[in-house]
């Protein structure tokens, strides 16, 4: 096969774009590419991820998970480098056979992508979408304008994103799917559970900035926690190995070096903990899995804390203990008034399964008496446990969430009628030809976006040469693509 033609093969492979910045976004992705590959063998996955989704058979265009970042300073230093990452998108948009777009979670980089992908035609995907219900709920029409149809993980969320016009495909929760899967070191678990009979879990967060922000604190908890119950063994979770000297830093300074660190071995550290101190995030699904009674904790500076009132409309920001809230009186999900309380009422802290302490100031006295309530009481330590067991019982739909969004994305993959180019044949090239033009006979009716429709009525007007022309003999193949970014 000469050169032109092996060029010719790669724009004209059917692909599924794929964007993801967070390292749970990147985990959750890779279930579904894995899913995608069984259900549509033809279908090549690229985009921006991690290393899970590089591992799923994704060619990762940039490894996105490095800039999981939060808040508007840190966002704004960076901003440039989004922004060049959307063009270099919409570039790949217009010159390689996308089929469809998926996002994942982080919003305000997806919301560039997905506009990009709309001013190609191409069909854009929510899966595992922002958080909308629960705070900046303006941002819906971003929604309604760029996004096709929402891939909804609970069952609240679908009836919010229902309620505000959305296409919604209900799927049920990744992670629950997920968890019935996944591999661990069942000795690890063992051996902690023998030499540890009472582990407290610390898990300060997967971004650097969750950690700095909150670590100070959650040790001055585990100081206290220590003093009065002395068997307690605390043992820190991190998610990445560059993370192990920053915590060994605030560990000396709070003279716990003693502590030890579990790096990439959060799944084994959870199953052998008796209770968990953890920042907030996705990894309070895990510890509800695993009836793991916990105390999230999330420092902020007093500025955020206070803008984070005027955008918040839900009580909690712990996803267990809204679910846990839905499953008794739905309504108490959202705050009725135009900005959020300044601290929780005690209507809410009776209502948390997990005491959370969302903070502008230190609570670590309060957080050690929430994780101490349990030590001394076996009975409500029980109690909150089978609290969390209802609560996964609730998310258990039967489903695959999975092959449910991957039959969904079936629809832009007709039989194939030469199985011969199909999602195995990798090849990139730096300098594509700006003259190929590929031939798409998907069948886009399904899709609510009419541009889909006129891009494939182009592509089919387009001549015979111009579908036969070849690349420069100059261009050379790469083997990741925009690696020169």
């Amino acid at each position: 096969m000469s050169h032109s033609e092996t060029t010719g093969l790669s724009q004209e492979i059917p692909k599924i774009f794929f964007s993801a910045g967070e390292p749970s976004g990147d985990i959750h992705a890779a279930s579904l590419i894995q899913e995608i590959r069984r259900v549509i063998p033809d279908a090549e996955c690229v985009g921006y991820g991690g290393p899970e989704m590089a591992k799923a058979g994704c060619c990762i265009l940039f490894d996105m998970t490095q800039m999981a970042i939060m808040w508007f300073a840190r966002i704004a230093a960076r901003l440039f480098q989004f922004r060049r990452l959307v063009c270099d998108a919409q570039k790949y948009f217009a010159e390689q056979n996308v089929k469809a777009v998926v996002l994942v979670d982080f919003p305000g980089f997806n919301w560039w992508i997905a506009a990009a992908a709309k001013k190609c035609g191409i069909p854009v995907y929510y899966y595992m979408p922002p958080q909308i219900w629960a705070w900046g709920q303006w941002r819906i029409k971003k929604m309604e304008k760029y996004v096709d149809a929402v891939f909804t993980c609970l069952p609240f969320e679908t009836r919010w994103y229902s309620q505000h016009g959305c296409r919604v495909i209900e799927i049920g929760h990744p992670f629950i799917e997920e968890a019935k899967h996944q591999t661990f070191d069942a000795d690890l678990v063992e051996q902690l559970r023998r030499e540890h009979p009472a582990i407290l879990a610390v898990l300060p967060g997967s971004r650097d900035q969750e950690i700095t922000s909150n670590l100070k604190e959650i040790l001055q908890a585990v100081k206290r926690i220590r003093a009065k119950y002395p068997e307690i063994q605390p043992i820190i979770g991190a998610l990445r190995e560059p993370q192990v000297p920053v915590i060994k830093n605030f560990l000396e300074k709070a003279g716990l070096q003693e502590i030890p660190i579990l790096t990439h071995q959060t799944q084994e550290l959870i199953r052998a903990a008796k209770v968990c101190i953890a920042v907030s995030g996705s990894v309070s699904m895990e510890l509800m899995i695993h009836r793991v009674p916990t105390v999230i904790y999330y420092r902020l500076n007093p500025l955020a804390y206070q803008v984070q009132r005027f955008f918040r409309r839900v009580r909690y920001i712990t996803l267990v203990n809204i679910l846990g809230v839905d499953l008794l009186t739905p309504e108490d999900i959202y705050y009725q008034t135009r900005i959020a309380p300044n601290d929780y009422s005690d209507k809410d802290k009776d209502n948390m399964v997990f005491p959370e302490f969302l903070t502008p100031k230190n609570r670590a006295a309060e957080a050690a008496e929430a994780i101490s309530f349990w030590l001394k009481s076996p009975k409500d330590y029980e109690q909150c446990r089978i609290q969390l067991g209802r609560i996964h019982q609730s998310m258990e739909t039967g489903e695959n969430p999975f092959h449910t969004a991957a039959k969904e994305l079936k629809q832009y993959f007709p039989e194939p009628e030469d199985s011969s180019v199909g999602m195995n044949t990798l090849h990139y090239f730096e300098n594509p030809a700006e003259d190929i033009k590929t031939d798409s006979h998907a069948d886009f009716s399904l899709s609510a976006s009419p541009a889909v429709q006129e891009r494939d009525t182009a592509k089919d007007n387009v001549s015979e040469k111009e579908m036969t022309a070849g690349t420069p003999e100059s261009s050379h193949s790469v083997h990741i693509v925009f690696d020169h970014w």
